[in-house]
């Protein structure tokens, strides 16, 4: 069996960005693992259109990765950098970045993000949002005082290229880093289109902690996709185990150098799970690195939920 969140009774509220194939009845289930009673809040932020007889490669945006860059960290105070706090926003913006070549100022384009609270004062959530808008009653991150959580999410910036993070409660630092970004297709190609296939687990053991970095073999022949032709992989990642708060960074291809940042933060003696798109681009073992940044070893699960063709 796949996961999809974690969570855990000291978390008080968890979150995470989830993509999940529906089906023939546009239906999802939500089935909780574990014991008690949680309320659970669903969200819909987006979808990727099907294809058809007539429409294979369907109507929806294509992906584009690139490097993981950061763009803003409020730890770095030389920048003149605050903590966010209650009730407050930063105005941040997303063009301009990636070693992959920036986030195009083009209509239609909708920005990927890492975003990460850190050490929170209180419990606290974020809503990240095109700036200009009026901002949505949703929270893409959910965090407990103390806790250093980080989430994906997909954003629409404006015009500018400006998006805005909000601050629910106390005061944050918050880390921002650009992944990738959706576009609109390229009539005829499928490069830079999605597919989701049913959950399959490709990793669950333990990485040593340190720095270790664990190579991973991605089942895609016959089990998720083609070996040849995919520009990254769609994977949830989920932490158990630690004992020490400490984070995991996933990048590709398997060789290149760790990209300085990260996708999964976790703290002691809870889970904790996000989903990453890792570029694959230019990899022909079928490989991906999984790098833990802790100081002590962790269990983690790794399950490949879909893929980024490349033509």
């Amino acid at each position: 069996m796949t996961t999809a969140a974690t969570y855990s009774a000291t978390h008080g509220v968890t979150s995470g960005v989830l993509t999940v194939r529906t089906g023939d009845l546009r239906a999802i289930n939500l089935r909780a693992i574990g014991s008690g009673t949680t309320h659970v809040i669903v969200d819909i932020l987006g979808y990727y259109s099907r294809a058809t007889g007539t429409n294979p490669l369907g109507n929806g945006a294509v992906y584009r990765s690139i490097t993981p860059e950061r763009i803003f960290d409020s730890r770095y105070t030389i920048y003149g950098h605050v903590p966010l706090g209650a009730g407050a926003e930063y105005q941040l913006n997303v063009n301009g970045f990636g070693s992959g070549g920036p986030v195009p100022n083009i209509p239609g384009v909708v920005a990927v993000l890492n975003v990460t609270a850190v050490n929170p004062s209180a419990q606290t959530y974020f809503t990240v949002y095109e700036d200009g808008t009026t901002r949505p009653a949703i929270s893409q991150l959910n965090a407990v005082a103390g806790d250093d959580v980080g989430r994906y999410v997909a954003v629409k910036p404006s015009g500018a290229g400006n998006i805005r993070v909000y601050n629910g409660a106390g005061t944050t630092d918050v880390i921002v880093d650009v992944v990738g970004y959706f576009k609109p297709p390229l009539n005829g190609t499928a490069l830079g289109r999605t597919t989701f296939s049913t959950p399959t687990r490709v990793y669950d053991n333990a990485i040593a902690g340190g720095g270790t970095a664990q190579v991973l073999t991605l089942p895609y022949s016959g089990t998720v996709g083609p070996l040849a032709g995919v520009n990254a992989v769609v994977v949830n990642i989920t932490v158990s185990g630690s004992t020490t708060e400490g984070w995991l960074a996933a990048y590709g291809p398997w060789g290149s150098s760790y990209p300085g940042t990260s996708n999964v933060n976790f703290n002691a003696y809870e889970p904790e799970s996000n989903l990453v798109i890792v570029d694959v681009a230019a990899f022909t073992q079928g490989a991906i690195a999984v790098k833990n940044g802790g100081p002590t070893s962790v269990q983690v699960k790794v399950d490949v939920v879909g893929y980024v063709l490349s033509g």
